[in-house]
């Protein structure tokens, strides 16, 4: 294709889009001669521009459930900082605040299934299996419900980590 400006005639590059006044593209350097050859490469995939990738709410709860289970120990800022870095993973706010709530309700839920499953062991090997499960559960479930604090601090981390990395 070429399109006649005044005097000049100036051919359309069929690669990046531009228009040329000499044989070959400025910008890519294709040969604007063969041009109808090229027709194909408007329409590649590849040479279209690309989204930026934006954050995945799994991979960011992964990361901040390992966090969680190294900075633990830590009363408040343990969980704030593991949201923290699932909200910088997930990117964006909502999804670093929903990455840092399934963290925290991640590390409860585990917890809950270790304490019952360890209590209903301890039970089985003192040869008082209902009652270790029993045990295992109350212990459990109080962890869940003290685990719920860490989910919604590690919501609030999110929260904040998430804000300051947009998609």
């Amino acid at each position: 294709m070429a399109r006649r400006i005044g005097c000049q005639t100036l051919t359309f590059c069929p690669r990046c889009g531009k228009y040329s006044e000499s044989n070959y593209c400025p910008d890519c350097g294709i040969d604007l001669r063969a041009a109808g050859q090229y027709a194909y490469l408007r329409d590649s995939p590849s040479l279209q521009p690309q989204a930026r990738a934006s954050g995945s709410i799994g991979l960011g709860a992964l990361a901040g459930f390992l966090l969680l289970v190294f900075l633990n120990f830590i009363p408040i800022l343990g969980a704030l900082i593991s949201g923290f870095v699932a909200g910088l993973v997930a990117r964006g706010a909502g999804r670093g605040a929903v990455a840092g709530f399934l963290a925290g309700i991640l590390g409860a839920v585990i917890l809950t299934l270790l304490l019952t499953v360890g209590g209903a062991a301890i039970g089985g090997i003192l040869g008082l299996a209902g009652v270790g499960g029993l045990f295992g559960g109350l212990v459990g479930g109080t962890a869940v419900l003290l685990s719920l604090g860490n989910a919604i601090l590690c919501l609030i981390g999110g929260l904040v980590g998430g804000a300051l990395r947009r998609r």
